[in-house]
């Protein structure tokens, strides 16, 4: 495959971890267009928790939201208050293992765009865009109302595509999470990042909210590496012959 464009490798100056760590990743991020309950795209669980309410469905503004949240308070009865951090102050927030989630719910929209992303050649061809970067900031939260992770990707390199302000946000539809004694499940399964880990993404469209710094890939155009060495390719693309042999990221930046 042929190398696609200009390689671009970002000044390390303009692109200090330490400075990134020191930010905080954004509580709300609006998208282009509307949506009920004020147009937001991403939404924290830090900024959704609500010291009366337990979460503040009025600013999410999802009905799907609403009831799965409805039917967990009925379930929990007169113990729904029970774990409330203490008068004024909001729920605690905490990631949890599938074992704890009461029910799950899926994305579905047309995050991705179209084309097929079943070989490197497809990725290469239909992406706007090609990053490798490094994951610093990893939240919980909602993305019109479902579960989700808000990735904050420290950008290294461009492979394709204009050059990006760093750092960019990736909404990754996996996430298991309570606030308060309220469980919040995606059903989607994958890599599970942290911070340290390098990411490629294959942005197959343009950002999603107003400030164009976030994305919103499918998960099959997302390639991960964590800090121990392991790569982690998504289905149907770690079955073609030649990705048998990528051990990196930069295995995978090799072939392109």
């Amino acid at each position: 495959m042929k190398l696609i464009g200009r390689f671009f490798a970002l000044p390390t100056a303009l692109l200090l971890a330490a400075s990134f760590l020191e930010a905080q990743a954004p509580a709300i991020l609006e998208t282009t267009g509307d949506f009920p309950g004020g147009g937001h795209r991403w939404i924290s669980a830090e900024a959704a928790a609500d010291e009366e309410k337990i979460i503040d469905l009025d600013l999410i503004g999802s009905d799907t939201l609403r009831g799965r949240v409805e039917k967990q308070r009925r379930a929990l009865g007169d113990r729904f208050p029970a774990e409330k951090s203490g008068a004024g102050e909001k729920p605690l927030v905490a990631t949890i293992p599938d074992s704890e989630c009461t029910s799950h719910s899926m994305t579905v929209d047309d995050r991705g765009g179209a084309g097929s992303s079943a070989t490197l050649p497809d990725l290469a061809h239909y992406a706007q865009l090609i990053v490798r970067g490094t994951i610093r900031t990893v939240d919980s939260g909602f993305a019109f109302g479902n579960p989700a992770s808000l990735l904050g990707v420290e950008v290294s390199e461009v492979l394709k595509g204009p050059s990006l302000r760093s750092p960019i946000y990736i909404d990754y539809p996996v996430a298991r999470f309570k606030i308060g004694p309220l469980t919040f499940c995606n059903l989607n399964k994958g890599f599970e990042p942290r911070p340290g880990d390098q990411i490629l993404l294959f942005a197959y469209s343009g950002p999603v909210d107003r400030k164009e710094i976030l994305y919103a890939p499918r998960l099959d155009q997302i390639l991960f590496q964590s800090q121990g060495g392991d790569v982690f390719l998504p289905s149907p693309l770690r079955e073609t012959p030649e990705m048998k042999a990528v051990r990196t990221l930069y295995d995978v930046i090799g072939r392109l």
